[in-house]
């Protein structure tokens, strides 16, 4: 029962911290959303883009925490305007 209880508090810690993110990037514009972001060297983004299912590398960004639902609606939003 012990480690029920245990297995039961990871998942829930696992599940609740995934954090949303709304990356711009400021040459063109161009909006990403993403739940990873990899810092790599002279301050540039690696990011996996979820409307597309692109990696996508950033000399410059601009990132904004945003919450589940506006993520959700923006990958919506960018995936309907890519297949049109």
């Amino acid at each position: 029962m012990k480690k029920c209880f245990v297995i039961l508090i990871i998942c829930f810690f696992a599940v609740g911290c995934t954090k949303y993110y709304k990356i711009t990037d400021p040459t063109t514009d161009k909006i990403y959303y993403t739940t990873k972001i990899k810092k790599k060297g002279s301050g540039s983004i690696k990011i996996g883009d979820e409307a597309t299912g692109k990696d996508v590398t950033l000399q410059a960004s601009e990132i904004e925490k945003i919450t589940e639902d506006q993520f959700n609606l923006g990958v919506a939003k960018k995936a309907a305007e890519a297949t049109q």
